[in-house]
């Protein structure tokens, strides 16, 4: 798992382990229509990628010889924009999110707590906090708006959810009897996904509307572990439940998932996600039933995560090769 998934999403997996069976099938590499390339952030040892917006644009972060993490945008045609903590270059910073305005978002070290970060194309961060956070995690950012949302914790030791809009302003919610809540998607209609977890430890998933109604829900196989991974615009969430993984339709319908651990959805419902640690895949529901498309990581390399998918199908991720740790990872899956 990668560094930046750990941040985000450790909590839920100490809690639950969810055993997803794998077919043992010899699997083609990246179909003829992919393209697909490594890369490393230029003078970095270590890239990470975390997003990508509508254009293909790209941000995550990286690491160089001091061992501090700073951010990246990487634009569709190859080109790099880097950025570090403007606290310091001491002090790490990790891109989490981008919009289609490549405004990202990620969260950063003030001293020690992490503080959420808004970066804007002209180069200007700003720094933000919920009220009464120590610790603030930005997940994700409206591709339109700017919307950030993502989750915090207070000196209580609760994590709570938050929503900042384009102006500043900051509202926080929490599902009811939650402990412990963590936005990880929105979309154009201003809904926010997520999961908590409740007083009884179990974890459910949520939707939060534009309007502040929160709709709570549980994928098939029973109330105790439910965790949404990405919505699209559609409102049709993926995650990973207790019987496997899952396509929730915004109606309330489930379809389970063949093939992939979920990470993203696109509006034509193209998902992807991680099929093996070596292979990753994407995967759409026809009327002729799945259609899915294995790739493979670079040969002796392996995924440690892949990201979301955009409409024109580029999917992105990180992978781990054994000449110099790990890269980014970009490629274009159309049909």
């Amino acid at each position: 798992m990668s560094l930046l998934n750990e941040h985000l999403l450790t909590h839920v997996w100490i809690k639950r382990v969810v055993a997803v069976a794998a077919l043992s099938v010899a699997l083609p590499a990246w179909p003829a229509n992919a393209d697909a390339v490594k890369f490393m952030v230029p003078g970095a040892t270590d890239t990470e990628l975390a997003g990508i917006n509508t254009s293909g644009d790209s941000t995550g972060f990286a690491f160089n010889d001091s061992a501090f993490s700073y951010g990246f945008i990487r634009t569709a045609s190859g080109s790099f924009a880097t950025f570090q903590n403007p606290n310091g270059s001491n002090l790490n910073l990790w891109g989490t999110a981008i919009d289609d305005n490549d405004d990202v978002t990620g969260y950063m070290n003030a001293t020690i707590n992490p503080s959420g970060f808004l970066r804007t194309p002209d180069g200007t961060i700003t720094s933000f906090n919920p009220p009464n956070s120590v610790q603030t995690y930005p997940s994700a950012i409206n591709a339109t708006t700017g919307e950030i949302v993502g989750w915090y914790q207070t000196r209580d030791g609760l994590e709570h959810g938050f929503v900042r809009a384009s102006n500043g302003s900051i509202i926080s919610f929490d599902p009811p009897n939650s402990i412990a809540t963590e936005p990880v998607g929105t979309n154009s209609s201003g809904e926010t996904v997520g999961w908590y977890t409740d007083t009884n430890n179990a974890t459910h998933g949520f939707l939060l509307a534009s309007d502040g109604t929160i709709t709570t829900f549980d994928a098939p196989g029973g109330d105790t572990v439910t965790v949404p991974f990405a919505i699209n615009n559609n409102g049709d969430v993926v995650g990973v439940g207790a019987d496997g993984n899952f396509l929730r339709y915004a109606n309330g319908t489930y379809v389970n998932l063949p093939a992939v651990r979920p990470s993203g959805i696109n509006d034509m419902d193209k998902i992807s996600g991680e099929y093996t640690s070596s292979q990753g895949a994407t995967e759409r529901l026809t009327k002729r039933g799945w259609k899915i498309k294995y790739f493979d990581a670079p040969k002796k390399c392996t995924f440690l995560d892949i990201a979301n998918i955009n409409d024109a199908g580029a999917v992105g991720g990180t992978i781990e090769c054994p000449e110099k740790g790990s890269y980014g990872y970009f490629g274009y899956i159309r049909n």
